[in-house]
């Protein structure tokens, strides 16, 4: 039972599954016919080329725009190919070629994201091509054509499925809205609709767990396409099932059975219609009854379902591209030129791996070790944005090696000579696929056991050779985060992002206490006041030699303290308005809701997961009441501020 709960949780509708699958039959297919027709050399490279292509990060655009780009990564390894032994015969001088390929590597993702992920896998195309040529024989024909035919055939496999949506989108999202059909369906069965309140609520929180598990920030989701639309999705159902629950109460308290069973067939023939945009198909919203109900004497009634027909139209605007999530401007050459200094993020970024990997590259050549290349993917494998995420990742990365040296070891030990020693190894090959979407721990550990098993058959000194890989991911380990950590590291850069991460949080519950009867607002006010000092000292105390990022830090302490001022103003406003007969709560809390969920929305940009964020609410914001739209309007710039400078 552990066990079901605990892939569910990264891995709910099966997708990862299905991704693996057909990537460990792509890298079989691959291998079979490429040793059948160009023997050893044509597999290596053809398997090589599967799993890369399998690797990459989610590509954005069509099936043929994803399609050019994979023959992309194919054309420049095969372009690679040639100069294998003049790059490895040139000694330690291949640092001054690798330090220049892999800067313009980082920087290409000022120009084209797609562009960046290609180069980025065809890195790794070209260290293979060395550790070949290191064993002293590296045959270019065979090698070329089993390159070409695996990436081909891993390109076609790659592509293989039908529709926009991906198939976690399609899965996961027809079924919330198969829960919410059905809470609908029993809007008058309180006892049933409790029932279901509770398996969709449990939904919910089993997919928030997806995009909030840490393992996302340096994991990419590759079968979830259109990862920004998908928490948007996410949200949107959220908001739906919440409002339904708010209108329960009407479908007891009214006494118009006739109106009530139209605005309930109503609301479930626009949920099936919202099903639509997962099938690529034109989307119906249907208002006639609600059009009634604004007419009737149950304004309180109409109020509540504005909020819920609002959400049916953002889905569908969604849904039809009408909203567009994360979306950046297309920038000149002239800008991106502009952008190609120390100040830039990804320049920085760009410069530490090629330090990095160019010092993996001297280590081996001073040292004379054979192994050095190993050294550069172990670079590669751990390096990250900072040296604390270079930590964690890098450790991940040899507590998982040392598991899986010592799972490889117990399987050779007691099954090396049966029959099921190959149906274990192929087990394993498939877990290196699966487990990618998982903790760095589980795919590192499934990594190096796959490793350990493959090596044992193919070479007869395999436990040195596994030795010295250990070796070769702890010495990159220590490169990639020595590299970060001595030229690179924001001094008290961790403790920021974890201040900043406590302020967002305390003031998105504050947010909550606006809506909620039972919310103690001064308590939480209290909270808020304390994070904020704490984060403000937090700023004084950090190096201020970087002071770009300190006056960032400061300006984002002056936008979280007037956020703070704001939501007492709106407060105070609201109890006023309670005083006067108010009865625009329905439409107000719809209002704070987004508030909240930008909070949410800052906290996964911080933490590097997935997230969308509106520029503007001027067609979002439903209250009518002009001094509450003047205010959450307020907070929502003061959150654009915050959210453009994390």
């Amino acid at each position: 039972m552990w066990l079901y709960k605990f892939i569910k949780t990264y891995d709910p509708a099966n997708f990862g599954l299905t991704y693996a699958l057909k990537a460990s039959i792509s890298m079989l297919l691959c291998g079979i016919l490429s040793y059948y027709f160009f023997g050893m050399d044509g597999a290596i490279f053809a398997t090589n080329a599967s799993m890369s292509i399998f690797f990459i990060n989610s590509l954005d655009g069509t099936n043929f725009t994803k399609l050019k780009y994979l023959y992309l990564y194919i054309a420049i390894s095969a372009l690679f190919l040639p100069f294998v032994k003049i790059a490895y015969d040139i000694g330690w001088l291949l640092i001054v070629p690798t330090f220049i390929w892999m800067f313009f590597v980082g920087i290409s993702s000022l120009f084209n994201q797609n562009l960046n992920k290609v180069l980025s896998i065809a890195n790794i195309t070209g260290l293979v091509a060395l550790i070949v040529q290191s064993s002293g024989y590296f045959e270019l024909q065979n090698s070329l054509f089993g390159l070409v035919l695996g990436g081909f055939i891993a390109s076609f496999m790659r592509t293989l499925h039908i529709g926009t949506y991906g198939k976690f989108t399609k899965k996961t999202y027809n079924l919330l809205l198969d829960d919410v059909i059905k809470m609908s369906q029993n809007l008058f069965d309180t006892k049933e609709f409790d029932g279901l309140t509770t398996k969709c609520g449990d939904h919910i929180d089993a997919i928030k767990k997806i995009f909030a598990n840490k393992s996302a920030s340096i994991k990419d989701e590759r079968i979830i396409i259109h990862h920004s639309k998908s928490i948007f999705y996410l949200y949107k159902i959220e908001d739906i099932f919440h409002s339904l629950i708010s209108l329960k109460r009407y479908f007891i308290k009214i006494k118009d059975d006739k109106l009530l069973k139209d605005v309930q067939n109503e609301i479930i023939l626009n949920l099936t219609e919202l099903k639509n945009i997962f099938q690529d198909k034109k989307v119906n919203i249907t208002k006639n009854a609600f059009e009634t109900v604004k007419q009737s004497n149950f304004s309180i009634f109409a109020a509540s379902l504005s909020v819920l027909y609002n959400k049916f139209k953002l889905i569908k605007d969604g849904g039809e591209d009408n909203i567009v999530l994360d979306k950046k401007p297309k920038k000149s050459l002239k800008q991106i030129y502009k952008e190609i200094n120390f100040k830039n993020d990804t320049v920085r970024n760009s410069f530490r791996l090629a330090l990095s990997v160019a010092i993996a590259i001297l280590i081996a050549e001073l040292t004379k070790i054979d192994h050095g290349v190993w050294i550069a993917i172990g670079v590669l494998s751990v390096s990250r944005a900072s040296s604390y995420m270079t930590k964690v990742v890098g450790f991940d990365n040899i507590k998982g090696a040392l598991i899986g040296v010592c799972l490889g070891l117990v399987i050779i030990y007691f099954l090396k000579s049966t029959l099921l020693f190959l149906v274990i190894v192929l087990f394993f090959v498939f877990l290196t696929f699966y487990l990618k979407i998982f903790p760095t721990i589980y795919f590192s550990s499934a990594f190096m056991t796959t490793f350990v098993l493959v090596f044992s058959v193919i070479k007869t000194d395999f436990l040195e050779l596994i030795i010295y890989r250990v070796t070769d991911v702890l010495i990159g380990f220590l490169v990639a985060f020595g590299v970060s950590f001595i030229f690179f590291r924001k001094i008290g850069e961790q403790k920021l992002t974890s201040n900043l991460l406590l302020v967002t949080l305390s003031l998105s519950k504050l947010t909550a206490c606006l809506i909620h009867k039972n919310g103690n607002f001064a308590t939480y006010e209290k909270a808020v006041l304390k994070d904020l000092n704490t984060y403000k000292q937090a700023v004084l105390e950090g190096d201020k030699r970087d002071y770009s990022g300190f006056k960032a830090s400061l300006e984002i302490y002056k936008n979280l303290s007037e956020i703070n001022s704001l939501i007492i103003n709106l407060k105070d406003y609201i109890k006023l308005l309670k005083h006067s007969g108010w009865n625009g709560s329905m439409t107000f809390t719809s209002d704070i809701n987004i508030i909240k969920t930008r909070f949410e929305m800052i906290e996964k940009k911080v933490n590097k997961l997935p997230y969308y964020f509106y520029d503007t609410l001027d067609d979002k914001v439903i209250s009518e009441d002009k001094k509450i739209i003047y205010l959450i309007k307020l907070i929502a710039d003061r959150q654009n501020k915050i959210a453009n400078l994390v």
